[in-house]
């Protein structure tokens, strides 16, 4: 004779064991996490460009062009904190000038915008494109044209 399911089992869907056990286990697995990783556990790229957004659209751009950048966005975390530790002491201005130009000729690591933002402070708050050098044997791009 064969025994009805609703004895053994409640009515429902059958019920997996592991899948019971998914939420004891993402909270034993974070209580057994080291406190220097809890931190940044908590981290999103939302909250990342959340804070870039404070600084100004440009930087909020640099910071969503780094996280897409990247096959997980997880692996840029660290590269928007650096970028955005960066900025604490900047003028958002400059900061902002430093992030369009680092989008536009693709710097999408922390020690390339630094090397932006220690190199030509001036032309950045000025907004010029900044030339190699100007000499008076280049013909510029209106000659071919």
């Amino acid at each position: 004779p064969r025994i009805p399911r609703h004895i053994h089992n409640p009515p429902g869907p059958p019920q997996n064991p592991k899948n019971r056990m998914t939420p004891v286990i993402g909270i034993l697995l974070e209580l057994l996490m080291p406190s220097s990783h809890r931190r940044y556990a908590a981290w999103t790229p939302d909250r990342f460009r959340s804070w870039a957004a404070q600084i100004g659209p440009n930087t909020e751009g640099l910071i969503v062009a780094v996280l897409a950048s990247r096959r997980h966005p997880e692996q840029g975390f660290r590269t928007c904190l650096g970028i955005l530790k960066l900025y604490r002491g900047v003028d958002p201005s400059l900061a902002e000038a430093v992030s369009a130009r680092a989008l536009e000729i693709g710097a999408l690591n922390c020690k390339s915008v630094a090397a932006l933002l220690a190199r030509k402070p001036a032309a950045a708050r000025e907004g010029a494109p900044s030339t190699l050098f100007d000499h008076a044997n280049l013909r510029g791009p209106g000659y071919y044209h």
